[in-house]
């Protein structure tokens, strides 16, 4: 019987891919997610304030790594703002981030 050849990867070592119990290091997000109460919605859809910089893909990947929730599908849109006239020397409001 011939010899084995050497493997170039190296023999398999159990949890090579994972970190030790209690030294993985957990990143928290930049951003501000508001969930909407929105009472005639059906139970299965949610509404959500976002940042704008948040997209789609963002939003599902958040959902499921956060939260273990499987995203079908996703529908956004941006609100414009009600445009107003300001008195002249008036403090302006500070923009939403």
């Amino acid at each position: 019987m011939p010899a084995p050849k050497p493997s170039r990867l190296g023999p398999l070592r159990p949890n090579r891919f994972h970190p030790p119990r209690g030294q993985k290091q957990v990143y928290l997000p930049n951003f501000t997610l508001t969930l909407l109460r929105t009472p005639f919605s059906p139970p299965n859809c949610a509404t959500f304030i976002t940042p704008l910089h948040l997209n789609k893909l963002d939003l599902k990947d958040y959902l499921y790594n956060l939260y273990g929730i499987k995203v079908l599908n996703v529908r956004s849109y941006v609100q414009q703002a009600r445009v107003r006239q300001d008195k002249p020397g008036a403090r302006l409001p500070k923009p939403q981030r």
